[in-house]
């Protein structure tokens, strides 16, 4: 998705070099916006919406928080996306997990 690449290429501007580079963020993001095709996500969802999820997600994965994003007037996510809302963002967030379980059941 050209919003996943837009959104990384930001999201390391804002990073220091060295916590961009010893995490895999952008391979971990590239792998799960991969992975969410195995569902009904890009049915359901703005592609947009799907590609800040899945950065979230990869963040959340690594431990790597965005750099002021509590001092920020609204959280990083918002910037790329401004209607997307928390809860959406995190039932994509659990529907894409729900891949990853269901692709364990089988």
């Amino acid at each position: 998705s050209s919003y996943l690449l837009h959104y990384l290429l930001s999201l390391k501007h804002w990073m220091n070099r060295h916590s961009w580079e010893r995490t895999p963020v952008a391979a971990a993001a590239w792998a799960l916006l991969r992975d969410s095709y195995h569902g009904p996500l890009c049915l359901q969802h703005p592609p947009q919406h799907i590609a800040v999820s899945v950065l979230y997600l990869a963040l959340q994965c690594y431990g790597v928080e965005v750099p002021a994003d509590a001092e920020a007037e609204r959280p990083w996510w918002q910037v790329f996306s401004e209607d997307l809302s928390k809860p959406v963002m995190y039932q994509i967030v659990l529907e894409l997990i729900r891949v990853y379980t269901l692709d364990a059941e089988i």
